[in-house]
């Protein structure tokens, strides 16, 4: 089993339209691309960057390598758009986490 955990970190500035972008693009244009599983979102509440920037972590559970990289296809241009979207306001990097 695998987790693929995307972190964000998001100015409060942009916090809506961020929140509103994963939830009206980014999320379902992962489901346009194939990807069925449910994506769990979580806001980081254990660290603070600084006053003004909140994090997020979206995590996804894979049974198996190939499904990681169907994952890591369709979502890798969500990412880039978030970057053109947001540039420095909403910042992201994913890591792949294996259970024991």
């Amino acid at each position: 089993m695998f987790v693929f955990n995307t972190s964000f970190y998001v100015q409060d500035a942009v916090f809506s339209l961020w929140r509103q972008w994963v939830e009206q693009q980014m999320l379902p244009a992962l489901a346009a691309g194939g990807w069925s599983q449910v994506a769990e979102v979580f806001e980081v509440v254990s660290a603070v960057p600084d006053a003004e920037s909140r994090i997020f972590s979206v995590q996804w559970r894979c049974g198996s390598d190939e499904q990681v990289a169907q994952l890591d296809e369709v979502l890798v241009p969500q990412l880039e758009q978030c970057s053109l979207k947001f540039g420095q306001k909403a910042t992201h990097f994913s890591t792949l986490m294996k259970s024991w």
